[in-house]
C-alpha cells in the first residue's frame, strides 16, 4: 500500500518525462535557437522582419482584484492571464510570427524575412494577425468584472539584435528605426486599436491594407481587403534543411520539433532565468512559479552618447550594452539579485532587476536593491558613452509566474509596484528614487535618504518619493526621548525584568566590574523596538542617562561604526566635524595618566593625536586590550555620579571589530547594556566576540514572543488610532496576524488600502449607545492615549563645554529630573490641560464592574426579607438572579447619570473603525507582504529541504516524525535526517515538545545561540554529548515555528499535488485505526502528535493552561474549537473556518480580554455539563454511552454492602411474637405465606404460593458459575415482608415471583469474568477523537466525498462518546451538508457542481448515498441535541432518520391506539412462541430494525418530557413497544436488546405498569446470561446499566432491599470500569434508600463517598446532590451529615448559577429551601422560596427527585396551611384558598403514588394531617395508622417514626413533653450528628406536624 501510494504521490509531482531542451526552448524565440554565432558574446545579427507590439491593458487591475479575494487564489490567475495572452500567442505562431519578449503585460513579435522584397507580405501578414487577435481578444470581461484589451503597433525595416551575456547567462536586445517607430506608435493607439508605423506604411501593399492616417506619418488600420498574396512559409526565414526535424501536426512552432541536442541545449540554458532553470532541472510543473510575492523592482534607464550617424553605431552600441550589462549584472548577482530582461527603445536602454525571486529570498531586499542600485548608478557614471543614469526602486506585491501558451511562454512580473518602479525612472532622471515602502523596509539610515517632490505619474496613486544616495553622513543616535504615545502591550514581564536588573544595577553599584548586558532577541517584526522605546523612557523616568540609537544594514560593514558612534553620543560630539571639539572632548573624558594613549583612540573616535612610542611599540593584541581599558575609563569619567544605559536596536548589525566593545561598555559599574536584535541566520555565524557577549552566565537573555490574542484587539486601536473597533476586525486579525504586532501592522494597512475599513469620528454618548452590541471590549487603559507629550532632552554639547557649564553653575542647582518637569511644565497650557482632562474620561469608568457571589450574599443580608424587597413575577428567575438584576439596574442608572453628566460637560469626539458595508471581512487574503516574510525562509533551502517543509505542512502546523518519513516521496533516511536537521538549524521547524512559555523567557546559555538545535522529547541528560544533528535525529515531535511558514510552504503545491499528499496522510492514518482496533494498543506517537496539535489549536501549554504567547488561544471558543484544529493544515483561511468564525461572531460576543482560561479538563467538563444536567433533569436512565468506560482515572474503592445495612423488611424467625403479628396481618390481606425459613443472602425472599402463576420461560444459565453476592457474609434465617408490601401498594401477586428469578440470575451474572482490556472504550474513542477529525481532513482535501462522509460520521460518534458535542455537531451538520448537496447534483468536497460550464456532466458521476448512512447522519444529530438537552430539535432528526428507515409514527389518536394493540400484540407473540419470531427478521432487515431500534430508544424519552404533544404518553408506550418488538425480530445485536429490555423496564414503570417492569427486568436480567463468559468491558456496562435501572425502579415501588442489593452491584460495575456517570446516578439513590431504612452509618458512608468524588472530578452536580442530601438528612432523621449553615450557603450559592427553569437540581433545592423556612415559620421567604419551586415543578414527574420535591412543596403549603388557621381561622379566604390547593395537591399526589409507591407512607401521613387541620379525627387517625404499618412492610424506618410520633402528637400530646414538640425547631441549626445521635437516641428529634394552637 506504501509503495503504491507512494507511487502515485510521485507521479502527481514529477511531471511526465519531457525533453529538458524542449521545456527551455518554449522560453526563447526562434531568433535565439537558430543563432548563427551561438558562441560569440558580444555579437549583432541584423534582418530584415516587422515588428509587432501587443500591449494588454487590464493586466495590472486584474491582478490587485485577485489579490483582494480569498475566493480567487493564484491559481484562477494564472489561468485568466495564460487564457488571454495563450490566445494572442496562438495567433501569432499560427501566422508564422515569432514571440521576442514578454514585457510583463505586454508582447513583442516578429516576422523575420529572407529578403527585403518580401517585406509588404511580411506586413499583410501582421495586420492579418492583429484583425485576429482583437477580434478573439478585443474586449474580454472576466469573472472579477475586469475588461482586458488589447492594442497593437506594427512596424517594419532593417531590425538589430545584440547580444550579450557571460559564461551563465546571456540577453539580447532589438535596436533600429522598427524598434523606435514601434515605440512611438504606441502613443497613436488606444485599447481596441493598430496602428501602423510610417515606416511599415511606406514598405507596405497600399491596395491591400486601408487605413486613416495620423499626425506624423502614423496610419490607424481599418481593414485588409485580402489576404497575403504569398503563404507565409514561402518568404518567412526558416531553419536550413540541414536540422532534423520530428514530425508533429500538434506542435506549431518549428523549434520545438527538432532532435535533442546536448550543445544547443547548454547554449539555450544561458537565456534562461535560473529560477526556471532550477524547476525544469528537478522535473518540476511550472505553475509552481506563479504566485503573488513580496519583490523589490528596479528600473534601470539610461542613455549612450554614440551618434547614430556613425556607421560603427551599432558595432559601438553593442560593446558599449556588454560593458553596461556587466556592471549591472555583477553588482545584481552580488546583492542576490536577478537581471530579468533588458529593452531598447527610444526610451534608451532600460533593464529590469528583480530581488526576491525564488531561490533567492531573503529579509534584506530593499536594502539589497538601493545598495546595488547606488554601486551601477556610481558605476555608470564612469563609462564616458553613458550620458545619464535613472533608477526606480519599489518593493511590493507582484505577480511573479510563467505567462503566455504552452509552446511560448516566458518568466515575467506584473503588478502595481512594476508600474510605479518604471514611473519613478522616467520622472526622477539622474537619481536612485525609491517609494516609501521601500524606505522603510530597508532598514537603512535615514541619512542616506531625502524625500523628493511628488510629481504626476500616469496611472500610479500618490506616494511620497525619497532619494537613496550613500556618502552623506548625519546624525543617527538619539538626542531626545519622547514618552510612548501607548502603554505597551503584552511585554510587561519583559519590563520588570529589565527594571529590576536596572534598579538592583543603579542601587547596588558597588559590584565592580560584573558585567551588565540584557539582549532583547526577536524576529522582525515581534516589537524589540517598541520594547527598546519603552524601556529608554523608563530607564530616563529613573533619571539615567540614555545612549541609544538604531544600527542599519550598511553599518554591520562599517568597521568600528558602533562604538565610535556610543563614544560621541556619550561625549556629545556626534554630528561635529571640527577636530579640536572632538579632541578636547576627549581629552576631558581621560585621566591625565591615559592621555599619552590618546592615539589609540584615533582610528575609533576620528581624532588624529600623535601616536607616542608607548604606543607605536605595542603589538595588536595589547592594542586591543588598552583601546578596552580606555573606553572603560571614558565611560566612568563621563558618567559620573550618573547611571548611563547603552541602547542598541537592531543589533545583530553590530560590526565585527564592535563586538568586542560591547561588553567594555558595560563594565563601568555605572553603565548598563542593552541589546535588540534579530536572530543570527546559519548562513551568518556569529562572531566569536559576539558568541562571548550572547553566551556570557551573566548576560540577560530574553527571548520576545507573540502577542496573546487577548491584546490584539487593544493594538489594533493603538495602530489605527482609534477608541473602539468591530468584533468581526478584531476576530480576523487574530487570525492572521500570529500573534506578530508588525504583521498586525501591515495587514491593517493593506485593509484600509482596500478601503473595506474606515475610520470615522463620533461621539462618546452615540458610541456608548451602541458599543456593546458592535464592538469589541477594550480595556481604556490598553489604549489610553498620552497626551502630554514629556520629552526628556539629552546632552548634545561637547563634554568639555558641559563641565564648565556645571562649574559656572552657582545660582542653581536644579537636578535632570526637575529640568524635566520645567520643560514640561513649560509645554502643558492651561487649555491643553483641560483637553486632556476632558479626553481622559473613560466609558469604562461609568459602568458598574461585576461583582463576585460573596459580594451578593453580603447584599442579600442586609434586606429584612426578600418578598418585601424583591418585585416576584411567575418565572423561573432565581433569587439571587432577582436580587443581580435589581442591582444592575441601578448600577446602570448611575453608570447613566453618570456618563450622561460628563457628556454634557464636553460629548466628546472619539474615533472608530468602522467596515465597509456588506463585506466580509473574511474574504480579505493575506497580504503578499506578510507571506513574504515566512517565503524568504523556504526559498532559501535546497529543493530537498523545501520538499520536507512543504510535506510537512501538508500534515499540519505539528507532526510527528514517524508520519512525516511516510508520506514524502522517494524516501530516503540519510537525506531525511539531513534536511529535518537543516530546517531545525534554519528555525522552521522546531521541537513540538516545547512550549513558547519555555522558551519566552530562556536563561539558560546554551539556548541562546539560536540557531542550534534543542529538543525536549528526551531528558536534557541524555543529550549532553550529542552534536545538534544527534539531537535532531532524536526529535520525535517536530512543528513549524511559525503557523504562517506552514501555510506559505502549503500553498507552493498545485491543487493535484495537495490531493495526492492528503490522500497518503488520509490512508496512513486508516492503517493505524486499523492497528489500534486490531490489537487494541495505541501508537504513542501519533497520539501524543494530535494532542500536541490540539493543544496548539486551543491555545494551551502542557500543563493545560492557556498558553498567553499563543496567538490564537483566546479565539477558540467551544463553538469553533475543532474546525480551527482542522484549520491548522490548511494554507490560508478555509470556508469551513470562516464559517465557524461567523457562526461563532453570531452566538458569542468577543471579549478576548476578559476570557477566562480553563483547563483541558475544564474544558470536557464545560462540553459535558450539558449532558450531566440532562441526567439530572429527567429519571428516565438513557443511552449511556458505553465508551465512557475509563473517561474518569480514579483509584478503585468498591462499595461493601453490609448485614446491618439492610433495610428492616424483614423480622427474625426467633421472634414468635413478630411472626404471629407478622402472619395474622398477612391473613388478613389475603396473603398466603408458608413457614418455610430460607437462607438470606443478598436479597432473598420467602416463597410465595400463588394459584396463578404467569408464564415464565425458563433459563439454564451456565453451571458453576454461580457467583457470591455482595452480601455472603448474611446469611441469617429471614421471614420477609415484601409480599405485604407488596399487596399494599397493589402490586401483582407474581410480581414476587419474579423478583426472586431475577435475584437469582443476577446473582449467576456476578459469577461472571472481565476481560483483561489494555486500553478501555474511552481510552480509545478518545484517541478516535483526535485522529477521525485529520482523517475528515485529509479526505476532504483530497476530494474524496465517500471516505469523508464516512470519517465525519466517525469522528462525530467519538466525540459523542467523549461528551464533545459541539465538535460533534459540527461534524455532522457538515456531513448532512454534503448529502443534502449530493441529492442535487452537487459535489461540494470535489467541488463538481452541475452549472459548471467547464464540466461535462455526462461524464461527472455523484456518488449516490446509501440510506442507512443518511439515517446515521440523523440519528447521530438526534443523539447530540438529546445531551445537548434540545429536545425538539433532537426529535425532529430522530423522527427524519426513523423515516429514511422506512419507519413512520402515526399522529392521530385512533391510530396510535390501533398500532400500540398491533406492537403488544406481537409482543405477547414473542412471550408465547419465542422461537419462532424473536430473531426472525434476516439480515437486511435486522440491520435495518437496530437502526430504527437506537432512534426509538430515544423518542419515547423525549415524548414524555414534551408537554405541547398531543397524545404523548400513549405514543410514548408505542415506541418503546416498537423498540423491544424490532430488537427481539432483530436479535442480532444481544447489548441492544437488553438495553431495549432495561427501557421497557423504565418506560413501565413511568406509565404504572410495575409488574411488566419487573417482566422486563426479569427478562434483561436472562439474557445477559447469554453474554460471553468472559465479559468485555461493553457487556459488563450493559449489566451495569441493567443494575442501575433495576435500583432506580425498584426503589420507586419500595423495594429497599433488593434496591439497595442492585445498586450496591451497579457503583461497583461502575467502579471497576471507572464510569463516573454512574456512580453519580447511583450514589444519590443509594443514600435516599439507606435515608428511609434509617441506616445512618451505611447513609454518611455513601455521601461521603458522593462528596469525595464530586469534589475530586469538579462535578458541581454531585456537589448539589450531596448537599441536598444532606439537608435531607436533618429534614428527614433529624441529625446532621454538615452543619445546616453551610449547606445553606451552598444551596443559595447554585441558585444564584444559571440553571433552566425545568432543572432537578434546582427544583430540588428550591423545594429544600421551602420546607426549611415553613419549618422555621419564617413564611416570607418560605412564600418567596415556594413560588420558585412551583415555577419548577415538572409537569410530568418520571423521576424520584421531582415526586420527593412534589412532596417537601406538599408539606410547606400544609404547615402554612396550619398558620393561616391560627391566624386567620378556617373561613378566611386565603384560608380555604389554600385549603383547596392542598386537596389538589394530594390528589395529584396520589396518582404519583400509582408510579411511585415508595411515597406511598409520606402521602399517607400529609393526607391524615390534612385532615386534621380540617378536623376530620377518625379519618386522620385511619390514615396515619395506615402510613405506619406499610412503611414497616418496607423497611421505611423513617416514614414509620413519622408516622407514630404524628400519631402520639395528635391523639396523645399529653404523653409528649412540650420541648420534644419542639425538639426540632430549636435545635435545627445544631443538631448532633450519626454518631451522637445513635449512641444517645431521642425518639421525638423529628419534626413535629403541630395542631392548630386552638386545637391543643
Amino acid at each position: 500500500m506504501r509503495e503504491v501510494s507512494q507511487r502515485r504521490v510521485s507521479n502527481a509531482i514529477i511531471s511526465e518525462a519531457r525533453n529538458v531542451e524542449k521545456q527551455l526552448v518554449t522560453h526563447v524565440p526562434d531568433l535565439v535557437v537558430f543563432d548563427k554565432n551561438p558562441g560569440k558574446i558580444p555579437h549583432v545579427h541584423k534582418f530584415d522582419g516587422v515588428l509587432l507590439f501587443a500591449d494588454v491593458s487590464g493586466f495590472t487591475a486584474l491582478t490587485e482584484k485577485y489579490t483582494q479575494s480569498s475566493e480567487k487564489g493564484t491559481d484562477a490567475l494564472t489561468v485568466t492571464l495564460n487564457a488571454y495572452i495563450g490566445k494572442i500567442v496562438q495567433n501569432i505562431l499560427q501566422l508564422g510570427g515569432d514571440i521576442l519578449k514578454f514585457a510583463g503585460d505586454a508582447i513583442l513579435a516578429v516576422w523575420k524575412v529572407t529578403q527585403r522584397q518580401y517585406l509588404p507580405y511580411a506586413i499583410s501578414q501582421a495586420v492579418k494577425c492583429s484583425l485576429a487577435i482583437q477580434d478573439k481578444c478585443g474586449n474580454q470581461v472576466t469573472d472579477v468584472g475586469v475588461k482586458l484589451r488589447v492594442k497593437i503597433a506594427i512596424s517594419a525595416g532593417k531590425i538589430f539584435v545584440t547580444f550579450v551575456g557571460n559564461d551563465k547567462r546571456r540577453h539580447f536586445v532589438m535596436a533600429g528605426r522598427p524598434v523606435g517607430e514601434v515605440n512611438a506608435a504606441e502613443k497613436y493607439c488606444a485599447a481596441g486599436l493598430i496602428v501602423l508605423s510610417p515606416n511599415a506604411l511606406e514598405l507596405s501593399e497600399r491596395d491591400n491594407i486601408i487605413f486613416d492616417p495620423l499626425s506624423e506619418r502614423f496610419g490607424l488600420l481599418r481593414y485588409l481587403r485580402h489576404d497575403p498574396r504569398k503563404k507565409w512559409h514561402e518568404y518567412i526565414d526558416l531553419p536550413d534543411g540541414n536540422s532534423k526535424v520530428v514530425v508533429d501536426k500538434n506542435i506549431v512552432r518549428i523549434a520545438l520539433r527538432l532532435v535533442p541536442n546536448k550543445q544547443r541545449e547548454e547554449f539555450i540554458r544561458k537565456y534562461v532565468p535560473d529560477v526556471v532553470k532550477s524547476k525544469v532541472d528537478d522535473n518540476q510543473p511550472l505553475k509552481f512559479l506563479s504566485e503573488m510575492r513580496q519583490c523589490s523592482i528596479v528600473f534601470i534607464n539610461m542613455a549612450f552618447d554614440i551618434n547614430e550617424r556613425d556607421r560603427q553605431f551599432h558595432e559601438k552600441l553593442c560593446q558599449n550594452m556588454q560593458r553596461v550589462f556587466d556592471s549591472v549584472y555583477n553588482s545584481s548577482k552580488d546583492m542576490q539579485g536577478s537581471l530579468n530582461k533588458i529593452f531598447m527603445f527610444d526610451k534608451g536602454c532600460t533593464f529590469l532587476v528583480i530581488y526576491g525571486l525564488p531561490g533567492s529570498k531573503h529579509e534584506e531586499e530593499p536594502a539589497h536593491a538601493l545598495q546595488a542600485s547606488w554601486r551601477i548608478t556610481r558605476t555608470l557614471k564612469k563609462n564616458e558613452n553613458v550620458s545619464y543614469v535613472s533608477i526606480g526602486v519599489t518593493t511590493g506585491p507582484v505577480f511573479c509566474g510563467v505567462i503566455g501558451h504552452q509552446e511560448r511562454h516566458e518568466y515575467t512580473v506584473i503588478g502595481q509596484k512594476v508600474n510605479l518602479a518604471a514611473r519613478l525612472m522616467m520622472h526622477y532622471p539622474g537619481v536612485v528614487s525609491c517609494d516609501r515602502v521601500t524606505f522603510e523596509d530597508s532598514k537603512l539610515s535615514m541619512d542616506l535618504f531625502t524625500e523628493l517632490p511628488y510629481k504626476e505619474m500616469k496611472g500610479c496613486t500618490k506616494t511620497q518619493v525619497f532619494q537613496y544616495q550613500e556618502g552623506l553622513q548625519k546624525l543617527v543616535g538619539v538626542t531626545t526621548i519622547v514618552e510612548p504615545e501607548y502603554p505597551i502591550l503584552g511585554r510587561e514581564i519583559e519590563i520588570k525584568t529589565f527594571m529590576d536588573e536596572l534598579m538592583n544595577s543603579m542601587k547596588h553599584q558597588s559590584v565592580g566590574t560584573e558585567r551588565r548586558v540584557v539582549i532583547f532577541e526577536a524576529d522582525a517584526g515581534y516589537g524589540k523596538s517598541r520594547v527598546m522605546q519603552e524601556i529608554q523612557w523608563r530607564a530616563s523616568e529613573k533619571n539615567a542617562r540614555v545612549v541609544s540609537f538604531q544600527l542599519a544594514l550598511n553599518h554591520a560593514k562599517s568597521p568600528y561604526f558602533t562604538v565610535r558612534t556610543l563614544l560621541e553620543l556619550l561625549l556629545g560630539i556626534h554630528g561635529k566635524t571640527d577636530e579640536s571639539i572632538r579632541s578636547k572632548a576627549l581629552l576631558s573624558a581621560t585621566n591625565k595618566e591615559d592621555r599619552i594613549l590618546l592615539s589609540v583612540l584615533n582610528d575609533i573616535v576620528g581624532v588624529d593625536f600623535p601616536e607616542s612610542d608607548k604606543v607605536s611599540s605595542m603589538t595588536n593584541d595589547e592594542r586591543t586590550k588598552k583601546i578596552q581599558g580606555m573606553v572603560v575609563k571614558i565611560v566612568h569619567n563621563v558618567a559620573g555620579s550618573r547611571f548611563t544605559l547603552f541602547a542598541l536596536d537592531d543589533a545583530q548589525n553590530i560590526d565585527d571589530q564592535s563586538w568586542k566593545f560591547i561588553t567594555a561598555l558595560a563594565k563601568d559599574y555605572r553603565a548598563l547594556c542593552v541589546l535588540a536584535m534579530r536572530p543570527f541566520s546559519p548562513d551568518r555565524p556569529l562572531h566569536a566576540d559576539a558568541k562571548q557577549v550572547i553566551g556570557h552566565l551573566k548576560t540577560i537573555y530574553i527571548k520576545l514572543p507573540g502577542l496573546p490574542s487577548a491584546l490584539i484587539g487593544a493594538l489594533i486601536c493603538q495602530i489605527l488610532h482609534v477608541g473602539h473597533i468591530p468584533a468581526a476586525l478584531e476576530k480576523f486579525v487574530v487570525l492572521r496576524s500570529h500573534g506578530v504586532p508588525r504583521w498586525c501592522e501591515q495587514l491593517l494597512r493593506e485593509i484600509l488600502k482596500a478601503g473595506v475599513i474606515s475610520i470615522a469620528a463620533t461621539t462618546r454618548r452615540r458610541l456608548a449607545e451602541r458599543k456593546a452590541k458592535y464592538y469589541s471590549c477594550i480595556e481604556e487603559r490598553l489604549i489610553a492615549r498620552k497626551t502630554s507629550g514629556r520629552v526628556m532632552y539629552l546632552p548634545d554639547t561637547p563634554f568639555n563645554e558641559q563641565l564648565e557649564l556645571k562649574g559656572n553653575s552657582t545660582a542653581s542647582t536644579t537636578t535632570f529630573a526637575e529640568e524635566v518637569k520645567e520643560c514640561n511644565d513649560v509645554g502643558t497650557t492651561d487649555q491643553d490641560a483641560s483637553t486632556m482632562a476632558e479626553s481622559e474620561i473613560p466609558v469604562e469608568q461609568t459602568e458598574p464592574k461585576p461583582r463576585s457571589t460573596t459580594q451578593f450574599q453580603a447584599t442579600r443580608r442586609v434586606f429584612s426579607s426578600w418578598a418585601e424587597k424583591l418585585p416576584w413575577r411567575k418565572s423561573s428567575t432565581t433569587l439571587m438572579e432577582m436580587l443581580s438584576n435589581q442591582e444592575k439596574e441601578k448600577a446602570k442608572e448611575k453608570s447613566k447619570e453618570k456618563l450622561v453628566d460628563a457628556v454634557e460637560d464636553v460629548d466628546e469626539i472619539v474615533r472608530e473603525c468602522r467596515i465597509k458595508p456588506g463585506y466580509d471581512i473574511y474574504d480579505f487574503p493575506v497580504p503578499v507582504s506578510i507571506r513574504a516574510m515566512a517565503l524568504a525562509r523556504l526559498d532559501r533551502m535546497k529543493q530537498g529541504d523545501q520538499m520536507i517543509a512543504k510535506c510537512a505542512a501538508v500534515i499540519g502546523v505539528n507532526f510527528s516524525r514517524k508520519m512525516l518519513s511516510s508520506v514524502v516521496p522517494q524516501y530516503s533516511r540519510h537525506k531525511f535526517r539531513k534536511s529535518i536537521y537543516q530546517l531545525m538549524r534554519y528555525r522552521v521547524f522546531r521541537c513540538a515538545s516545547s512550549t513558547e512559555n519555555e522558551e519566552s523567557l530562556n536563561w539558560k546559555t546554551e539556548a541562546r545561540i539560536t540557531h542550534d538545535v534543542s529538543c525536549t522529547c528526551h531528558p536534557p541528560e541524555d543529550q549532553e554529548n550529542l552534536s545538534d544533528e544527534e539531537i535532531s535525529s532524536r526529535c520525535e515531535q517536530l512543528a513549524f515555528t511559525n503557523s504562517l511558514v506552514q501555510e506559505t510552504a502549503y500553498d507552493l503545491w498545485l491543487k493535484s499535488q495537495r490531493q495526492s499528499l492528503h490522500e497518503m496522510c488520509a490512508l496512513y492514518l486508516e492503517s493505524k485505526v486499523n492497528e489500534i482496533f486490531t490489537t487494541g494498543v495505541t501508537d504513542d506517537v501519533l497520539v501524543t502528535q494530535f494532542r500536541l496539535a490540539k493543544r496548539m489549536a486551543t491555545g494551551r501549554n502542557s500543563n493545560g493552561e492557556e498558553d498567553p504567547a499563543d496567538p490564537g488561544n483566546n479565539l477558540r471558543e467551544g463553538q469553533s474549537r475543532a474546525t480551527v484544529s482542522l484549520r491548522s493544515a490548511d494554507s490560508t483561511l478555509t470556508s469551513e473556518c470562516k464559517v465557524a468564525a461567523r457562526r461563532s461572531e453570531q452566538n458569542l460576543t468577543l471579549n478576548v480580554a476578559e476570557e477566562d482560561a480553563t483547563t483541558d479538563s475544564d474544558a470536557v467538563e464545560g462540553s459535558s455539563r450539558g449532558a450531566r444536567d440532562r441526567r439530572f433533569s429527567s429519571f428516565v436512565i438513557g443511552r449511556i454511552n458505553m465508551e465512557r468506560v475509563g473517561a474518569h482515572k480514579m483509584t478503585p474503592k468498591p462499595l461493601d454492602l453490609k448485614e446491618e445495612d439492610l433495610p428492616d423488611d424483614f423480622v427474625s424467625a426467633d421472634d414468635e411474637k413478630e411472626v404471629a403479628i407478622f402472619l395474622a396481618q398477612a391473613k388478613a390481606m389475603n396473603i398466603r405465606i408458608t413457614r418455610t425459613l430460607v437462607p438470606f443472602q443478598a436479597s432473598s425472599s420467602l416463597a410465595i404460593e400463588s394459584s396463578n402463576h404467569s408464564h415464565l420461560s425458563t433459563h439454564s444459565g451456565r453451571n458453576g458459575h454461580e457467583g457470591k453476592s455482595s452480601s455472603n457474609s448474611i446469611t441469617e434465617r429471614r421471614m420477609s415482608y415484601s409480599p405485604m408490601w407488596s399487596q399494599s401498594v397493589g402490586l401483582s401477586k407474581s410480581y414476587e415471583r419474579l423478583l426472586i428469578s431475577t435475584e437469582n440470575e443476577a446473582r449467576r451474572l456476578n459469577g461472571f469474568q472481565l476481560n483483561k482490556i489494555l486500553n478501555s472504550p474511552y481510552e480509545l474513542q478518545d484517541v478516535f477523537a483526535l485522529l477521525y477529525p485529520r482523517i475528515v481532513h485529509h479526505w476532504k482535501k483530497s476530494s474524496n466525498t465517500q471516505k469523508t462522509i464516512e470519517y465525519l460520521l466517525k469522528a462525530g460518534e467519538s466525540c459523542i462518546a467523549t461528551l464533545l458535542f459541539t465538535e460533534a455537531q459540527e461534524y455532522l451538520e457538515e456531513a448532512s451538508d454534503i448529502i443534502y448537496n449530493l441529492g442535487k447534483r452537487k459535489d461540494i468536497v470535489a467541488k463538481v457542481v452541475e452549472k459548471d460550464d467547464d464540466v461535462d456532466m455526462e461524464n461527472v458521476k455523484v456518488m449516490k448515498v446509501d440510506r442507512r448512512v443518511r439515517a446515521q447522519v440523523q440519528s447521530l444529530l438526534g443523539r447530540v441535541f438529546f445531551q445537548k438537552g434540545c429536545r425538539e430539535q433532537a426529535l425532529k432528526h430522530f423522527i427524519k432518520a426513523l423515516r429514511i428507515l422506512s419507519c413512520r409514527l402515526p399522529r392521530s389518536r385512533v391510530l396510535i391506539a390501533l398500532r400500540l394493540w398491533h406492537e403488544n400484540r406481537k409482543q405477547s407473540f414473542h412471550i408465547s412462541y419465542p422461537n419462532r419470531y424473536i430473531g426472525a427478521a434476516d439480515s437486511g432487515l435486522a440491520n435495518r430494525y437496530i437502526d430504527q431500534v437506537r432512534c426509538l430508544s430515544y423518542i419515547w424519552q423525549i415524548l414524555l418530557n414534551l408537554p405541547q404533544i398531543p397524545n404523548r404518553i400513549k405514543l410514548a408506550k408505542l415506541v418503546a413497544m416498537m423498540q423491544v418488538n424490532r430488537s427481539e425480530a432483530a436479535d442480532d445485536d444481544l447489548q441492544e436488546l437488553i438495553t431495549s429490555y432495561t427501557y421497557m423496564m423504565q418506560m413501565n414503570q413511568l406509565t404504572g405498569d410495575l409488574h411488566k417492569a419487573a417482566l422486563y427486568e426479569n427478562k434483561a436480567t436472562m439474557r445477559c446470561l447469554d453474554l460471553p463468559m468472559r465479559l468485555t468491558a461493553a457487556d459488563l456496562y450493559i449489566t451495569g446499566h441493567l443494575h442501575l435501572v433495576s435500583c432506580a425502579i425498584r426503589f420507586c415501588f419500595g423495594k429497599l432491599t433488593h434496591a439497595t442489593t442492585s445498586g450496591y452491584r451497579a457503583y461497583n460495575v461502575a467502579d471497576m470500569t471507572q464510569d463516573l456517570s454512574m456512580k453519580l446516578y447511583v450514589l444519590p439513590i443509594l443514600a435516599q434508600i439507606h435515608l428511609l431504612a434509617g441506616r445512618a452509618s451505611a447513609t454518611a458512608e455513601v455521601l461521603r463517598r458522593l462528596k469525595s468524588i464530586a469534589e475530586t472530578e469538579n462535578e458541581s452536580d454531585g456537589l448539589s446532590y450531596y448537599y441536598s442530601a444532606c439537608m435531607d438528612v436533618l429534614l428527614e432523621a433529624g441529625y446532621q451529615q454538615e452543619p445546616a449553615n453551610l449547606c445553606i450557603a451552598y444551596l443559595e450559592q447554585i441558585e444564584s448559577c444559571d440553571m433552566g427553569s425545568q432543572d432537578v437540581t434546582r427544583l430540588l433545592l428550591r423545594s429544600i429551601m421551602t420546607l426549611w423556612c415553613s419549618r422555621k415559620q419564617d413564611f416570607i421567604q418560605a412564600k418567596a422560596w415556594l413560588r420558585m419551586a412551583e415555577t419548577s415543578l415538572p409537569e410530568f414527574y418520571d423521576n424520584y427527585h421531582a415526586v420527593h420535591a412534589f412532596i417537601r412543596v406538599m408539606e410547606s403549603l400544609l404547615i402554612m396551611l396550619r398558620y393561616h388557621i391560627e391566624k386567620f381561622g378556617m373561613k378566611h379566604k386565603d384560608t380555604t384558598q389554600l385549603s383547596s390547593k392542598c386537596r389538589r395537591n394530594l390528589k395529584k399526589l396520589s396518582k404519583l403514588c400509582k408510579k411511585f409507591p415508595v411515597f406511598h407512607p409520606r402521602y399517607m401521613l400529609l393526607k391524615a394531617y390534612h385532615y386534621i387541620l380540617a378536623d376530620r379525627r377518625t379519618k386522620a387517625r385511619e390514615k396515619v395508622t395506615q402510613a405506619a404499618t406499610i412503611s414497616r412492610y418496607c423497611g421505611n424506618r423513617v416514614d414509620r417514626q413519622y408516622a407514630l410520633h404524628s400519631l402520639q402528637l395528635w391523639f396523645s400530646p399529653a404523653t409528649i413533653a412540650s420541648e420534644d414538640i419542639d425538639y426540632w425547631e430549636t435545635h435545627c441549626e445544631d443538631m448532633p450528628d450519626w454518631e451522637t445521635a445513635s449512641s444517645n437516641e431521642h425518639e421525638n428529634r423529628l419534626y413535629s406536624l403541630k395542631l392548630p394552637v386552638n386545637r391543643r
